[in-house]
């Protein structure tokens, strides 16, 4: 949704359900418009929120911490003894994240775990399972982390997706030279995330698009 954020009807809407404390504000304004783009905003923050108290959320599987935007508005929505893990594959993202979350005061909830997702997922069961999960990491990996997800949710799980639409280009019939193996790893996620044998799932139409599913 990073293209809509100076939207005045996003801008108006923020304002009023999703203001920004100094902590947010403050690491918003320290990222460089690479990684600006990259962070999700206030308002996707507070629908992670909603939904992670909907589902009465406890444990909480992230893939992709970027500097720990996101990781805040998870934790903050995650009871006392609740519990989020974030895998984060940048060595100077990680370690910004680490220092946010603890500005944050948050260190008591969250663990961010350094390394490759597709490396590391299939040993996190120790952790699980997991009530909800939320992937905004490396696009064209988004298949593999689904398979490897889908093992470490329990039944009635939450899996949250940003990016599924690629600004629109996923719905091209052919993919933009640029970035093809990017449109067919969305198409491919977007279609396993379809099967209704295992979800029961939504793809929301933001500027990015953003994917909500519940594991059968």
């Amino acid at each position: 949704m990073a293209g809509s954020r100076y939207n005045p009807c996003v801008a108006y809407i923020q304002s009023l359900y999703a203001p920004e404390d100094s902590l947010l504000k403050e690491i918003s304004e320290s990222l460089d418009s690479k990684r600006f783009n990259m962070q999700i905003s206030a308002m996707e923050g507070k629908l992670l929120q909603l939904l992670l108290k909907m589902t009465g959320a406890l444990k909480v599987l992230e893939i992709g911490t970027l500097v720990g935007y996101s990781s805040i508005w998870i934790a903050r929505s995650l009871p006392e003894e609740g519990r989020l893990i974030s895998i984060e594959k940048s060595e100077e993202n990680y370690r910004e994240a680490r220092a946010n979350i603890l500005k944050a005061g948050l260190n008591n909830k969250v663990e961010i775990i350094q390394g490759d997702a597709a490396l590391l997922l299939p040993g996190l069961g120790k952790y699980g399972p997991f009530d909800a999960a939320f992937i905004d990491a490396n696009k064209t990996g988004y298949p593999l982390y689904l398979d490897l997800v889908y093992d470490l949710l329990r039944p009635g799980g939450l899996i949250i997706a940003d990016n599924t639409l690629l600004f629109d280009s996923v719905i091209s019939p052919q993919p933009p030279q640029a970035d093809k193996s990017m449109w067919l790893a969305m198409r491919k996620f977007n279609e396993m995330l379809a099967d209704t044998t295992r979800f029961e799932a939504i793809l929301i139409p933001t500027a990015e698009g953003l994917s909500i599913a519940i594991k059968k």
